[in-house]
């Protein structure tokens, strides 16, 4: 039952958005409320499972009627990829809760809520994916709602913002989409469990670990491609929270973890652990410079995320 209960786990919040806009013309406050019970199930749905998978392991889901379109589609639950899961679908909820309050009385109230129910699914999918393709289609899924609920102000100072973000995001999205290539061009698949096995060149490994790293240094804003994300704090306060300082940001950090399990044996022998560590202080370093000198909480939170 893990499969199946993760994947309504992640159909729910896209049903959720089709439906919680035309629910604005009842009440904005069942509007809010529908928003919340479709996060809260979506949490439970994902702490069910949790029993199952502890004692289980590794469960797959093969797609084999998605052959038609290309590669077969799979999803896979681990215990990392769990973990994730637990994070973006308890911050969702979270969230949402506290914007029935912060965003009462704003207007297009149901679009904001349709998209974050919309980056609680992808983010969930993100996670959960055994396939490469499948996990670059809900990585720029997240990115594209990222761009819209920076923007949601639609002010000159979100525009900005948001245009930034997708225009540096967009970088990881590049970053990914090569690696993946150069993936299935070395070993003719994308299933990510297969991949390890198959790749077994030192060489190969450096270049796509490389192009993995370099995509997550643009999704979790990691120097010098952090310069999206505090900019992105004119969004409202529950998407910075949420989307860019609990959730977003994990995306990066979910493909490097992933690239550990992939590819344990020769993974240390390209000195990933040291670009890392490396990336990470500078990052720290700067980002807590920064912080010091904001006066706003919420760039204050910005620097804090990277």
């Amino acid at each position: 039952m893990v499969i199946p209960t993760l994947l309504l786990a992640i159909i729910l919040p896209f049903l959720g958005a089709l439906i919680v806009v035309p629910l604005g013309r009842l009440s904005r406050r069942v509007q809010g409320h529908f928003a919340v019970a479709i996060a809260a199930t979506t949490f439970l749905l994902v702490t069910l499972i949790v029993p199952e998978v502890a004692q289980a392991g590794e469960t797959k889901l093969y797609l084999p009627w998605t052959s038609i379109l290309g590669p077969v589609l799979t999803f896979r639950v681990d215990s990392l990829s769990l973990i994730f899961a637990l994070v973006a679908s308890s911050f969702g909820l979270l969230s949402i809760l506290y914007s029935v309050g912060d965003m009462s009385g704003k207007e297009g109230i149901g679009r904001y809520y349709a998209l974050m129910l919309i980056f609680t699914g992808s983010m969930l999918g993100l996670f959960v994916s055994g396939n490469l393709l499948l996990l670059f289609y809900f990585w720029e899924m997240v990115g594209l709602c990222s761009y819209f609920l920076i923007g949601f102000g639609y002010s000159a100072e979100s525009g900005r913002a948001s245009a930034k973000a997708l225009l540096i995001t967009s970088y990881a999205g590049a970053f990914l989409l090569l690696g993946i290539l150069v993936t299935y061009f070395l070993t003719g698949t994308l299933e990510i469990s297969e991949v390890g096995l198959r790749l077994k060149d030192p060489m190969a490994v450096a270049l796509v670990v490389s192009l993995f790293l370099l995509a997550a240094m643009a999704k979790s804003a990691q120097f010098p491609l952090h310069v999206w994300l505090p900019g992105a704090t004119i969004a409202p306060s529950a998407v910075t929270a949420y989307l860019h300082a609990a959730a977003m940001v994990k995306a990066g950090v979910y493909l490097v973890a992933r690239s550990y399990s992939t590819f344990p044996a020769i993974l240390p022998t390209v000195s990933y652990d040291f670009a890392i560590a490396t990336i990470g202080v500078v990052t720290l370093t700067i980002g807590t410079m920064a912080a010091w000198v904001q006066h706003d909480v919420k760039r204050v939170l910005a620097f804090h995320t990277v």
